[in-house]
């Protein structure tokens, strides 16, 4: 009934010659397609990942600069009011925080410094605004001037530098909370104090201020704690203001973020003038300024290493010997009148002191006094073992890593050619960090530095207070260009027959898996065991683990240095004693 004479859309595919049979794939064909295919599937995944992640960071950086932008509006709005009609708290608070939600050195310096300007003009208020608001506040003025500081360090290299009037009188405003209108409670005070300088010194406060010192104070060419420009005086005064808070406050955690900033960015930079010379003079010159403290830090093997990965070794002794050394001076009992040196006594010895009636004369108070002095001498330096094993640490530490900025020149023959030639074994090295690398080597070696150094360690005998010290002396005999018979600490050690019994004894008592002299964590000792002691493992040429290696060494090399600079001036008697003496001749007489 119907009838198609045309062609179709679509034409069935026929085969004439009958079903076709499977197509016959290899195993591992098969399986190098599947691969090749979740592969694609991969590459496609993570190219759309990657066009998501691309276009979604576009429209936040869009999104933030059209946001930046509209603040920064705001922002110039404010300032354009508060310029012609003053700036009230609410108008200060919002500034602030504007800038600190758009901050950026290149493009918010001029605002920063006009905001700066405004809150130093209204600073009778500004003590009321803290005050009224404690917290807010807290918060807001730690962060402005940390981007003042900021700003003022980021632009003093450049060709432009910032102003640095405003900002740095507006620091001086907020840390002297004494001489606001409006007092704080003394509780607050603290309390804003804290906080303030918490943000300053893990925001790289010292950083700043010493940047600044050496980028617009000349350079000085002699020692003095006489500032030489007005600026100078000003940036000491901020510099010392977090170490008179934290000792007066006997904050021991803020003291120890201080005093670790303190080595990182003041005692690291002491080869340039102006800290070398004048900051590190006034730092002597301050009582508040604990040393022992500053040893700890310098002490603690950790921080150490961490200082020493990113500044040299040679600033870091200089400045910790030339505190400590003026901090045994101060307490030199060298007196100009018996009164003064009977106040000195009661001072640092009240307790041994007889009781000293009303009726007693002076000649017998001075007599008691000087008997007292002769009995038991006083202590005026390291009361505490840990802080004489800090300070071995310390300078033992720092004079190995310093002994490689001294220079020696190794002669040596050749053997085709009978001329001598002079060889620098060490690389080429910065001649400020050379001399005080040598300044260094001359106090550590210096006869009054030796003398209370062996002074304490006498007093002071322990196991861990005689390896620290033994590493010190041998970095001094391993030291480049410095001969043995140069070795002070060596030839004072000689005449110490007590220390060289106690050094002995630490050094035959040393056993494989024992305790490490002076370690706090020996549980190891107590899974591995004790073995054979270390001199004889050593005699055997078995070898050691370094650490007990580390131990040994230097302990053995000092005892054996002194012995041998000893044994050619000792009797028989002193090195056998009166009843071996007497034996070995009487075995003499008999041989004969």
């Amino acid at each position: 009934m119907w009838s198609f004479d045309g062609d179709y859309r679509r034409k069935p595919q026929q085969r004439l010659g009958g079903a076709s049979r499977a197509r016959n794939i290899e195993r591992g064909d098969f399986l190098q397609q599947l691969k090749s295919d979740r592969e694609d599937r991969e590459r496609q995944r993570r190219r759309e990942a990657a066009a998501l992640t691309i276009q979604s960071w576009t429209r936040g950086m869009i999104s933030r600069r059209q946001t930046k932008r509209e603040l920064r509006q705001r922002c110039d709005a404010v300032l354009t009011q508060a310029k012609t009609q003053g700036i009230s708290e609410p108008a200060a608070i919002k500034l602030i925080a504007l800038l600190i939600r758009i901050f950026n050195p290149k493009e918010d310096c001029e605002r920063l410094l006009q905001t700066c300007q405004l809150v130093v003009r209204e600073h009778r208020n500004m003590s009321a605004w803290v005050c009224g608001s404690l917290n807010q506040w807290m918060y807001l003025l730690p962060r402005l001037v940390n981007m003042a500081l900021d700003i003022i360090t980021h632009t003093a290299d450049t060709e432009m530098p910032v102003a640095h009037a405003s900002p740095l009188r507006l620091l001086e405003i907020v840390i002297n909370t004494d001489r606001w209108e409006t007092k704080l409670s003394t509780c607050n005070q603290q309390l804003f104090l804290a906080s303030l300088y918490s943000h300053l010194i893990s925001g790289g406060y010292y950083h700043h201020i010493i940047n600044l010192m050496l980028s617009r104070v000349p350079e000085v060419y002699e020692p003095s704690d006489v500032p030489p420009t007005p600026l100078a005086e000003s940036l000491l005064y901020l510099l010392m203001q977090p170490i008179q808070f934290a000792a007066m406050t006997d904050n021991s955690n803020m003291m120890s973020s201080v005093i670790q900033e303190l080595c990182q960015e003041v005692f690291s930079k002491a080869s340039r003038t102006q800290i070398c010379n004048f900051v590190i003079p006034c730092l002597v010159r301050e009582p508040r300024l604990p040393v022992e403290n500053v040893v700890a830090v310098l002490g603690n093997p950790l921080l150490c290493k961490k200082f020493l990965r990113t500044s040299p070794s040679p600033p870091l002794l200089y400045c910790l010997l030339t505190l400590v050394n003026s901090n045994v001076g101060k307490h030199n009992l060298i007196l100009p009148s018996m009164g003064d040196y009977i106040r000195m006594i009661t001072k640092f010895n009240s307790n041994n002191l007889p009781s000293m009636g009303d009726d007693v004369s002076v000649e017998q108070q001075s007599n008691q006094a000087v008997a007292t002095l002769t009995s038991s001498p006083i202590e005026a330096e390291f009361g505490k073992t840990a802080t004489l094993c800090n300070y071995l640490l310390a300078i033992s530490e720092l004079l190995g890593a310093s002994t490689t900025y001294l220079v020696s020149e190794v002669t040596e023959v050749d053997s085709d050619d009978s001329d001598y030639e002079t060889m620098d074994s060490t690389q080429p090295v910065d001649p400020t960090l050379q001399k005080l690398a040598e300044e260094c080597m001359s106090i550590v070696n210096n006869k009054d530095h030796v003398s209370w150094l062996l002074n304490l360690v006498e007093h002071h005998v322990a196991p861990g207070v005689l390896l620290h010290f033994a590493k010190l002396a041998h970095h001094l005999l391993t030291a480049p260009s410095f001969q043995l018979h140069q070795c002070t600490l060596l030839y004072c050690l000689v005449a110490r027959r007590q220390l060289l019994r106690s050094m002995w004894t630490v050094l035959s008592s040393l056993q494989q898996g024992g305790p490490i002299p002076g370690s706090t964590n020996n549980m190891t000792s107590i899974f591995i065991g004790r073995g054979n002691p270390l001199l004889q493992v050593l005699a055997r040429g078995s070898p050691l683990v370094p650490l007990e290696r580390d131990n040994l060494v230097p302990l053995l090399a000092t005892f054996c240095a002194t012995l041998t600079a000893v044994l050619s001036t000792l009797h028989d008697s002193e090195f056998l004693g009166e009843q071996g003496l007497y034996l070995s001749q009487l075995e003499t007489a008999y041989e004969k």
